[in-house]
């Protein structure tokens, strides 16, 4: 692993890829992470409809149909992207395992691609002899 890390970052391509496989397996690996996975997509899924409530409603009067809207939105967005948060915390390990390879191969795609670009702007600066 630490060689495939140093290798996304002398490339420079890869390494947010290689990060969420990495955090996929240590899902996998530590089912504690998975507790901390649920608890903090539970306060994004009670965080979010307080968001639209409070965001859409005013004491003062009136509230603009904009911000109504924009409230709304991200409040529903956020509950979103908690409910996605749980679920993942009750992912098998098989699925867990498939989802850390596929990004994996991601990396390994990045990188060959640019190892080739490397290779080929390499045989372009080099002058044949006539």
């Amino acid at each position: 692993m630490r060689d495939l890390y140093m290798l996304t970052r002398s490339y420079t391509s890869g390494s947010e890829n290689l990060k969420k496989g990495l955090k996929i397996l240590s899902l996998k690996e530590y089912p504690i992470l998975r507790l901390q996975r649920f608890v903090s997509g539970g306060v994004y899924v009670v965080s979010g409809p307080l968001l639209a409530v409070f965001g859409s409603v005013s004491l003062s009067g009136s509230v603009p149909r904009s911000q109504q809207f924009l409230a709304v939105t991200s409040g529903a967005a956020i509950t979103g992207i908690g409910l996605g948060r749980v679920a993942e915390s009750f992912s098998s390990s098989k699925k867990l395992q498939k989802r850390a390879d596929k990004q994996l191969k991601k990396v390994a795609d990045k990188l060959n691609e640019a190892i080739y670009r490397q290779g080929i702007e390499k045989l372009q600066r080099v002058k044949m002899p006539r």
